[in-house]
């Protein structure tokens, strides 16, 4: 039986949402830690997923260490075939990995992020602080007065970090007590 560790429907509900919270991502990830080599070819035959989204995935595994690459084969029809050394085959290790990373990311998008934003009612064109300050509050190409207004992005990315956080605090949470949080709901 797969085991899963992230609710997939968290993607639908957060169309923003990291990769890896998209299910092809998930049965790539799941595919590829069952094996200490693979190849793209073979993950392509498991999941049926075009090898474009697979080697994009691997690359980002890659660079978070949990992949390596060991070599590329020619196959019949003259296209590269590459196979993939797996370094962490701990599947929870693997996605508290990537979900730390992820969590990272949002941080310092955050951090960069305004509170609030100014906006056209009637362009619907956005300014930060600075832009809206410098036109006098007006907007650039209409001349309309300009709306404060709370900047959605920067909630979206607070839910969807409490979301990845939610989702790593289950994984490290041991396997009975997994079990009996899904028995109760």
């Amino acid at each position: 039986m797969r085991k899963t560790f992230i609710n997939t429907e968290i993607s639908y509900i957060y169309p923003m949402s990291t990769w890896i919270l998209q299910p092809t991502t998930q049965k790539i990830i799941e595919s590829i830690v069952s094996n200490n080599e693979i190849s793209e070819k073979s993950i392509k035959k498991s999941i049926k997923v075009k090898e474009n989204e697979i080697r994009k995935i691997l690359y980002k595994l890659e660079e978070l260490g949990i992949v390596a690459p060991i070599g590329a084969f020619t196959l019949k029809e003259g296209k590269l075939d590459f196979k993939w050394k797996v370094k962490i085959t701990d599947i929870k290790k693997v996605y508290e990995i990537i979900i730390n990373k992820e969590i990272a990311e949002i941080d310092t998008e955050l951090e960069n992020m305004p509170d609030t934003i100014y906006y056209c009612l009637e362009c619907g064109i956005s300014y930060d602080t600075d832009s809206a300050y410098e036109n006098n509050f007006q907007c650039k190409e209409c001349g309309s007065i300009l709306v404060e207004k709370e900047n959605y992005k920067k909630l979206q990315l607070k839910e969807l970090k409490e979301k990845l956080i939610d989702i790593l605090n289950s994984i490290k949470k041991p396997e009975k007590t997994r079990e009996k949080i899904k028995t109760t709901k």
